[in-house]
């Protein structure tokens, strides 16, 4: 029994009592700065996530919401994601890595209106993008943990085109951090 305990220990499937990591969700509140074509921020970021124990490793799901901006392209944006992530936890760390699908919502142009009251040219854009992301946390309490985070979207966003043929398409790329507290 001994010896099963240990390779599962090392193999991260060791049997674990259900007081010592149990199902729970989680607050958390972040902040990103990334590439659309220009430099760009994610503020804020809100998530409500739910982790799920499984052993030393975890699944969790997150749903959450951010507001984009880069002075140019993504004015009255709107960011609203799903992630499920897989991960170990060792000691206080925890490390993960997910799939994720972030529905965007912006208006490419929000200036034209103001200089050119009638005339709309770029109008407001959507856009789901399926997403690839990795994370480190750090508890720094019972119930709170630090940590960063690495998005990249899988598939390139159109920021915008004209009647004349004009377009613009980037990639999605952020670079975060967050405090998560769980609720009790």
């Amino acid at each position: 029994m001994a010896r099963a305990i240990a390779i599962g220990l090392l193999a991260g499937t060791a049997p674990v009592r259900a007081d010592d990591h149990p199902p729970s969700a989680s607050i958390r509140v972040g902040a990103a700065v990334g590439e659309l074509s220009e430099p760009s921020w994610f503020l804020p970021e809100v998530d409500l996530v739910v982790h799920v124990p499984i052993g030393r490793a975890f699944v969790s799901g997150t749903i959450g919401y951010a507001i984009p901006d880069d002075h140019t392209y993504l004015a009255d944006g709107q960011d609203y994601r799903v992630v499920v992530e897989g991960g170990a936890r060792a000691g206080k760390w925890r490390a993960s890595g997910g799939l994720g699908l972030d529905y965007v919502l912006f208006h490419a142009d929000p200036d034209v209106e103001t200089d050119h009251p009638g005339v709309d040219q770029l109008v407001h854009r959507t856009a789901v993008l399926p997403t690839v992301n990795a994370e480190v946390a750090y508890a720094i309490g019972s119930a709170t943990s630090i940590g960063v985070y690495g998005l990249v979207a899988l598939r390139e966003l159109r920021l915008f085109d004209t009647p004349s043929g004009d377009h613009l398409d980037a990639r999605l790329a952020l670079v975060g951090a967050f405090i998560e507290v769980r609720l009790r």
